[in-house]
């Protein structure tokens, strides 16, 4: 899958509508004369702002509205409300759909999906296809109303609909009903776009899933030449688990599959799935395998024995992060995948970040048209600095305005030059998206008192 946009509206801060496009403003018309779109598009987008100016906002939207293609016919089914995340400071944005699109390219067509919800339900859904640039509606959804939809879609489109309810989205549902091109694209948005969030949770989360991707040989031969070219004083990675399931004792097995049951349990009494409560798809083979996916450890063999070597937790910060994200980037590249990586420069030297930019946009690295979309706050990257430099199509900014909605803007929107330093332009405040604090400012802030500080803000 290729991301040509995505646009938002009425997400957390993002009150007025967001647009990110990945389209290169070299593509004149409604689709490339020899339908390349790898070639018409960027493979990076970097976002630059100010803390808490709706960045990471902008990366949530894109993930949430995965989740929903994700979970809205199967997990969230049975809730009473959807997850909803409007804008708060205006009562009319609280009380307003939430509304997301996705323009994407699947088997080199062009299609655009998108759906508004707000906490009750499914407002709207829509799926175009530009097979030849013009536009062909496949369905299009409003509220109670029936699904309408186009002549070329197929399928057995009736019986999808009254599957169909007013909290799942209905690509969901006919996703669930195997139909073969509203699957197909299902797939593609579902999985084929990654989100690497920062957080201490979220940096477990993510250490896991490298865990996981690391049962490939090749990945992890790889993985080890990307620590090896950080300089990190690694020669190896090793992946094992340490709880074996035939190595647990009787007792201590059926005990943990019994609470794992009780947990599975429905705690409704009118649960009548099959008489018990309990999960018919209850499989213990399945569970014990998770037992032991949850007891992988990683560790690296440092110089040119293997037998010295250490555990993840006694690595460093930088080495972390690093593996964390390098791994992914790898699957990236080999899926074709849209990665979405928030605070991309957080513990590591900006040379690694760098090198980890320069793998998407690097064709020899890049051959499958995988996308990096990141959040930074390192501007070395715009600098004629660094051993990989943005160009406009690849540089958003992000600010809030005086009543806290999130504005994006892209660098090509600006006059620029070639030739220009565009890291010194930004720190010099000439596109925004930069907090403004001068000394004296900081030293006033710090002598005032609370009440004069609070009259000042309200000035």
């Amino acid at each position: 899958m290729i991301l040509l946009r995505f646009t938002c509206l009425n997400h957390r801060s993002m009150r007025d509508e967001a647009n990110l496009s990945l389209v290169s403003s070299t593509l004149k018309t409604a689709r490339p004369a020899n339908g390349d779109w790898a070639s018409s598009t960027v493979r990076v987008a970097g976002v630059y702002g100010p803390n808490a100016s709706g960045k990471s906002n902008l990366l949530d939207a894109i993930w949430f509205a995965n989740s929903c293609i994700r979970n809205s016919a199967t997990t969230w089914a049975e809730r009473p409300q959807l997850p909803h995340h409007p804008f708060q400071l205006n009562p009319d944005s609280r009380d307003s759909p939430s509304m997301y699109s996705f323009d994407f390219v699947e088997d080199g067509v062009r299609y655009e999906y998108g759906f508004e919800i707000s906490a009750t339900g499914v407002e709207s859904e829509w799926l175009n296809a530009f097979p030849s640039g013009r536009r062909r509606v496949l369905f299009e959804r409003s509220m109670d109303m029936p699904i309408q939809f186009g002549r070329s879609l197929g399928g057995q489109l009736q019986a999808l609909e009254r599957m169909a309810s007013r909290r799942t989205l209905f690509l969901s549902t006919a996703a669930l009903g195997k139909h073969r091109l509203l699957r197909a694209l299902h797939h593609a948005l579902s999985n084929h776009i990654q989100f690497a969030q920062y957080s201490d949770s979220d940096r477990s989360a993510r250490i896991r899933w490298v865990m996981g991707l690391l049962d490939d040989e090749e990945l992890r031969a790889q993985a080890t030449n990307l620590l090896r070219f950080a300089d990190l004083g690694i020669s190896a990675i090793s992946v094992s688990a340490e709880l074996e399931s035939s190595e647990l004792d009787e007792p201590v097995k059926r005990a943990l599959l019994a609470f794992n049951r009780e947990l599975r349990r429905k705690p409704t009494p009118d649960d009548s799935r099959d008489g018990s409560g309990e999960d018919p798809e209850f499989d213990e083979a399945t569970f014990l395998k998770a037992l032991r996916d949850v007891s992988k450890s990683i560790r690296f063999s440092h110089g040119p024995s293997e037998d010295c070597t250490l555990d993840l937790r006694d690595e460093s910060s930088g080495t972390i992060a690093w593996l964390s994200l390098a791994v992914p980037a790898l699957q990236a590249l080999k899926k074709q995948t849209v990665l979405l990586v928030d605070e991309l420069d957080a513990s590591m030297h900006p040379r690694l970040t760098a090198a980890l930019v320069a793998m998407f946009k690097d064709p020899r690295l890049n051959t499958t048209g995988a996308q990096l979309v990141f959040t930074s706050h390192d501007a070395t990257l715009l600098g004629h600095l660094s051993p990989v430099e943005l160009t406009p199509d690849e540089v958003w900014f992000c600010q809030k305005d005086a009543e806290g909605n999130s504005e994006l803007i892209s660098l090509a929107e600006f006059t620029t030059r070639i030739g220009d330093n565009f890291e010194r332009r930004y720190l010099q405040g000439r596109y925004g998206a930069l907090p403004i604090i001068s000394p004296d400012e900081l030293i006033h802030a710090l002598q005032s008192t609370p009440d004069e500080a609070t009259i000042e803000h309200a000035q």
